[in-house]
């Protein structure tokens, strides 16, 4: 069940207003997912979170959880993902 508590609407100013860590991002994405939320707002989300789940960095609905989000740097073992150089998600 997601977080309840999540201030959903305070998220999405911080990623419209490119003010989120790329960690943020995913955990708005996941939380967009699990929702359902995702889908049913503008095409750009529902674009991002398929990607997201794409490239493995959201879990779908029903999937196992990727290692990453066990793991204590939720970006380890992605290529160049502390570059400074490196494509932001947002």
């Amino acid at each position: 069940m997601p977080d309840t508590t999540y201030d959903l609407v305070s998220a999405i100013v911080r990623y419209e207003e490119g003010e989120m860590t790329d960690a943020e991002v995913l955990d708005l994405y996941q939380y967009l997912v699990d929702t359902g939320l995702a889908w049913q707002l503008q095409g750009s989300y529902g674009r991002m979170a398929a990607r997201l789940i794409a490239d493995g960095l959201v879990t779908a609905p029903g999937a196992p959880v990727p290692a990453w989000q066990l793991a204590a740097d939720p970006f380890e073992g992605i290529p160049n993902a502390h570059d400074e150089d490196a494509r932001p998600l947002a």
